[in-house]
């Protein structure tokens, strides 16, 4: 079994100069909710049932909305997180992609603003109300489960309307249609996850350059 190691370096490395301490910390946070979601998710991939589904939605919705979260904080302090990240090891090519990331260059950039803003957190009557008003089938699965258990439940409208909203489409056309389309955007967010996870520990590295940092092994 692996041992447990644990990175640690004098008070001053803490208190020394606020505002980068400060950032380190933050960045820190960003990078521990970031992989936090990212196992979420994995624990959930291959659940079965209705449930199943819902648990992989919303597993996935939470990490997008982590990852809206610290491209906000990278947006407030880029220049000194790509000083501190160059420091800790980032090469010109990661720098770039972060600048493309927060220039709206990327093919997530807007959806992950729109999904965090309207839908993750906040579920707006407006963007709902466009799936209600645009609702063209004759009918509407409202719910479904496994048995009697509420925890295999899940209200099936409701996660339509959800996903219509990520990605715009005539509602109810086709819930395998919707299933594939999200399944493309999915596949689009690992990479932005990575690049913001790579951008903030060497960030937090090139911090740490500043301290008599030292690596030390439980016994």
């Amino acid at each position: 079994m692996p041992r447990t190691w644990h990175i640690v370096g004098p008070k001053v490395s803490l208190t020394g100069n606020i505002d980068d301490c400060t950032l380190a910390l933050r960045l820190g946070i960003a990078v521990n909710a970031l992989e936090a979601s990212q196992r979420f998710y994995l624990f959930v991939k291959d659940a079965d049932g209705p449930a199943g589904d819902r648990d992989r939605l919303w597993a996935f919705l939470v990490a997008v909305g982590f990852i809206h979260e610290a491209i906000q904080l990278l947006r407030s302090h880029f220049p000194r997180v790509r000083n501190l990240a160059r420091v800790g090891g980032a090469d010109d090519e990661t720098l770039m992609s972060a600048s493309q990331l927060l220039g709206g260059n990327l093919s997530v950039s807007r959806p992950i603003s729109r999904m965090r803003n309207k839908l993750i957190f906040h579920w707006d009557d407006n963007v709902i109300r466009t799936y209600v008003t645009k609702f063209s089938s004759d009918r509407v699965t409202w719910a479904s489960g496994v048995g009697d258990t509420q925890g295999e439940t899940v209200f099936t409208a409701a996660a339509d309307a959800l996903i219509n909203s990520v990605l715009p489409d005539e509602p109810g056309a086709d819930a395998e249609r919707d299933a594939v389309r999200l399944k493309a955007f999915v596949n689009d967010i690992p990479p932005t996850t990575k690049l913001l996870i790579q951008l903030f520990q060497q960030a937090i590295m090139g911090h740490w350059r500043s301290y008599d940092m030292r690596t030390e092994h439980a016994s």
